[in-house]
């Protein structure tokens, strides 16, 4: 992995931490603004390839629960089985994460979900 993959993992790793924390503490503003870097640190990451798919894939083992599930939302596309493992793991555990966790499943399941 490059120092420039490197560099776009962690932030968005920290990102996807500060979205759940702001979600858990109903700062719907703050939640929003990583939101929004989530998805521009996402189209870097693309831009990279199966070795940015790969860099996010290492994501699903986190400590963190927002960060595993948006990295496993996020690579979906790219590994279904183990993406769906981690978010079907999450979904049975409590809080908003289990719940965000449980509609990513249902809204992918469904169709309705536009993966990058």
């Amino acid at each position: 992995m490059t120092d420039k993959l490197k560099k776009i993992i962690a932030e968005y790793r920290l990102c996807a931490k500060k979205h759940g924390e702001a979600t858990m503490e109903g700062d719907y503003k703050l939640a929003n603004e990583n939101y929004d870097k989530l998805v521009k640190l996402l189209q870097k990451i693309r831009q990279f390839g199966n070795d940015g798919d790969i860099a996010l894939l290492s994501l699903i083992e986190d400590e963190n629960q927002s960060v595993r599930c948006w990295a496993a939302t996020d690579s979906l596309k790219y590994d279904k089985r183990k993406a769906v493992k981690v978010l079907k793991k999450l979904s049975k555990e409590e809080g908003i994460i289990a719940f965000d966790a449980k509609m990513v499943l249902s809204e992918w399941k469904k169709g309705n979900l536009k993966l990058l």
